[in-house]
């Protein structure tokens, strides 16, 4: 996340670590005049705080998967022969 004079941004990214993450989803928004007035360390945690608030729906689950301990990797439609008959 970022913020400056006039808006904040951020992006919700996944994967091994920050510098190799991929975005799932991006977050911007224009500051209003009283905003306009907060110092940089103020709106750069409302860029922070407004990102999550806006993407809560990816967020959620994060806590309830957090206990286990796995690895998430693609199976080709072809090759994905279990989980497409269960489905």
């Amino acid at each position: 996340t970022d913020g400056c004079a006039t808006g904040i941004g951020g992006a919700v990214c996944q994967g091994p670590d920050w510098q190799n993450a991929k975005a799932a989803a991006f977050y911007s928004a224009k500051l209003n005049s009283a905003q306009q007035n907060y110092p940089v360390h103020k709106i750069r945690m409302l860029a922070g705080i407004e990102t999550m608030l806006c993407h809560r729906d990816i967020l959620q689950g994060l806590e309830k998967i957090s206990e286990f301990n796995f690895k998430v990797q693609y199976v080709p439609g072809m090759d994905n022969v279990l989980a497409d008959s269960l489905s």
